[in-house]
C-alpha cells in the first residue's frame, strides 16, 4: 500500500537517541512524612485511588471531597480544610456509564 507522504518510507524514520537512566535502591530511599489534606486519609500532592464495587458512592465521595476543598467548608468531623495552593484536577473513571 503506498505511503500517504510524498517522502520515501526510509526518509520518514527518525533516529532514536538513547536515554540515560539512573537506578536507586529501595533501601536508599528516605521516607518522607506526608502532608495531609484530610488527616490520615488524603495526602496532599499524591495520587489517591478511590476503589469499590459499582454504585457504592465513589463518584459522590470524590465530588464531596472536591466541594470541601474548593469551597473551604469544614469536614464532617468539624476540622478545617487546608486549602491547596495548586489547581485541583479530578477525572472520571475509565468505564463509561450506561
Amino acid at each position: 500500500m503506498p505511503s500517504e507522504s510524498s517522502q520515501p518510507e526510509s526518509e520518514l524514520k527518525t533516529e532514536l537517541t538513547p536515554r540515560a537512566y539512573s537506578l536507586t535502591r529501595l533501601a536508599d530511599v528516605k521516607p518522607e512524612r506526608p502532608l495531609w489534606l484530610r488527616l490520615g486519609h488524603i495526602p496532599k500532592g499524591k495520587i489517591v485511588l478511590i476503589d469499590g464495587d459499582p454504585a457504592t458512592g465513589k463518584s459522590t465521595l470524590a465530588l464531596d471531597i472536591a466541594a470541601h476543598v474548593t469551597t473551604g467548608t469544614v469536614w464532617p468531623d468539624g476540622r478545617r480544610v487546608s486549602l491547596p495552593t495548586q489547581q485541583t484536577c479530578t477525572t472520571n473513571s475509565s468505564t463509561p456509564r450506561n
